[in-house]
């Protein structure tokens, strides 16, 4: 499919939105959806049909007369290329429109805190290879960066643990490279987006906690990525604790979650203990093998997140919270966070909140891009009504 042909009417790209979180859906359901009238739910379907975008994918129960169509997303349409960023390892893959990937994910090891010099060729040559593979089915790129990101200009601003990325125009550079649409997003609001429309569509609002190297969260909201004004909403790693104020932080602070509780942190305490722990993945093999020393590290470490995501719960009443990265599946780690989220919220807002490991583990990254993707190629009007159950 070309991609200049593409419908890009922002009510062609509600229906999308909607099939999408639906799965399925009828022309009634549509309507039910958008308060369109039949006319206009038809005309727009049958637009969709002919471009290829939307397919019929069986019919619905019915309760006499023929059964009604369900429409679906013909995620075979095209193909998008996916990257996933990570400080010292990252993920690529070709997936289709729903962000399954078409072959098995590619992992590369790269230190991004050497620069977009020294980094970038590598992701480019790996991408390259997938960009060859889809040909013209190719639709857009997506990247996932360990940064904030300016939505006016795709531009990594301020970032901590990055600081030669600052202002480096990765997505000019990659559509450079390859002459086709490159969306640039903050990792943990990507992973943030995909553990909520893969796993919690219900949940009116999500905050996913990204725990590896750094520490950092995303927040979906109504189904969509919050950002606040200047692309900083999330950014957790950077609230001060008290006590901590020996602990410089590498955004020029001191006493930061991130310095206290990240990866990179408590490598260096654990380093301090004659380990070896150059990295996240280093201690989560560590707390494996049956370190007790390094085992209480990790306990504390939950505690101290879970000091500022208890306050993040007062503020942004979340239905659920959801741990990732590296470190923030660990279950020493997880149960750390959520005792101190339980311990110090007020029961109002944590009586039904929900606090898990990612389900979707290291393949969010990849999965939320491609869902990035997709709602920035087909921008969607805002529905009078949302489908609820």
């Amino acid at each position: 499919m070309n991609a200049d042909l593409l419908p890009r009417d922002p009510a062609d790209g509600l229906v999308l939105r909607l099939v999408r979180e639906a799965g399925m859906l009828t022309r009634a359901g549509l309507g039910d959806a958008t308060g369109w009238a039949r006319s206009t739910v038809t005309r727009r379907v049958d637009s969709l049909l002919e471009s290829g975008l939307l397919v019929i994918g069986g019919e619905a129960s019915s309760t006499g007369g023929r059964p009604p169509e369900q429409i679906s997303l013909n995620q075979h349409a095209g193909t998008l290329v996916v990257a996933d960023l990570g400080v010292s390892r990252s993920r690529l893959a070709r997936v289709d429109l729903l962000g399954n990937p078409l072959d098995p994910p590619t992992d590369i090891e790269l230190d991004l805190t050497s620069g977009p010099e020294g980094t970038l060729p590598t992701v480019q040559s790996a991408m390259k290879e997938l960009v060859e593979q889809a040909g013209d089915s190719l639709l857009g790129i997506g990247l996932g960066v360990p940064a904030p990101i300016d939505s006016r200009t795709s531009l990594p601003t301020d970032p901590a643990l990055l600081s030669a990325w600052n202002k480096y125009p990765i997505r000019k550079t990659i559509e450079s490279a390859f002459s086709t649409a490159v969306f640039v997003e903050k990792d943990a609001n990507l992973m943030a987006l995909a553990e909520q429309r893969r796993n919690w569509r219900q949940a009116s609002s999500l905050l996913f906690a990204k725990i590896g190297t750094g520490i950092d969260s995303g927040l979906v909201i109504d189904g969509n990525l919050h950002r606040g004004a200047n692309g900083a909403a999330g950014d957790i790693g950077h609230i001060q604790l008290e006590g901590y104020a020996d602990r410089l932080c590498n955004c020029g602070r001191n006493g930061c979650l991130e310095a206290v509780a990240g990866g990179q942190a408590l490598a260096a305490q654990i380093s301090a203990l004659g380990r070896r722990a150059p990295d996240a993945r280093s201690i989560v093999s560590l707390v494996h093998s049956g370190d007790s020393e390094v085992k209480s590290l990790l306990r504390h470490a939950g505690t101290n997140i879970g000091i500022v995501l208890a306050a993040a719960v007062s503020v942004i009443d979340p239905q659920v919270i959801v741990l990732g990265g590296d470190l923030g599946t660990e279950p020493l780690l997880v149960a750390s966070v959520r005792a101190e989220i339980q311990r110090r919220s007020l029961t109002l807002a944590s009586r039904h909140l929900v606090v898990e490991p990612s389900r979707l583990t290291s393949n969010a990254g990849i999965i939320g891009a491609a869902e990035h993707v997709v709602d920035r190629l087909w921008p969607a009007l805002q529905p009078r009504m949302r489908r609820r159950g």
